[in-house]
């Protein structure tokens, strides 16, 4: 009888070992790819220092940074839903005093974006450059209209523009809740 030792180590050429490293390479380097792709979602209770929109609310001349990803996040959008249902532009000068009068004197609710958003404006057929929305939740800019009511939207792209626009009173109550829980 005789005994057939097995061998439990291989000898690899130098063609094959380099074949392995370069495969395992790859699928190295695609993987560090992939997970930089991936989106991660903010918790939270974590600040949103990196995300697409910074949301401040402001009460009675005082400020407060949302500093919560998520509701910052939920204020944006909201906002920007609010532009994209505009329904007309107002014929009134908004100047940079009415904007600090609002901050000071009303509770308001500002985005300013990270970049410049292009928002489609449906009802008007417009698309405009945004990078700052600013809406009164208090005060004559607020839930007022001829009939139905409507919110006022200041907005612009580096400064707010001279025409705010008119959308449903819808976005009002949302807005006044997300700020109410964002100053919490």
């Amino acid at each position: 009888m005789t005994h057939v030792q097995a061998s439990t180590s291989r000898r690899f050429s130098l063609e094959d070992r380099r074949w392995i490293l370069s495969h395992i390479g790859f699928f190295l380097l695609v993987s560090l790819a992939m997970l930089g792709f991936t989106d991660t979602p903010d918790t939270p209770d974590t600040p949103d220092n990196t995300g697409s929109a910074q949301s401040m609310v402001f009460q009675n001349g005082k400020s407060f940074l949302v500093s919560r990803a998520t509701d910052s996040r939920q204020l944006a959008d909201e906002c920007e839903s609010a532009v994209e249902n505009g329904v007309f532009f107002l014929k009134s000068g908004v100047t940079d005093d009415t904007i600090k009068a609002l901050k000071r004197s009303e509770l308001c609710v500002e985005v300013n974006f990270r970049t410049t958003k292009k928002i489609s404006i449906g009802a008007l057929d417009r698309v405009v450059s945004v990078d700052r929305i600013l809406i009164p939740l208090s005060g004559e800019y607020a839930k007022s209209g001829s009939g139905e009511n409507l919110v006022t939207i200041f907005w612009g792209n580096r400064k707010y523009d001279l025409a705010p626009l008119r959308a449903p009173s819808v976005f009002y109550d949302r807005l006044r809740r997300l700020s109410q829980n964002a100053m919490l």
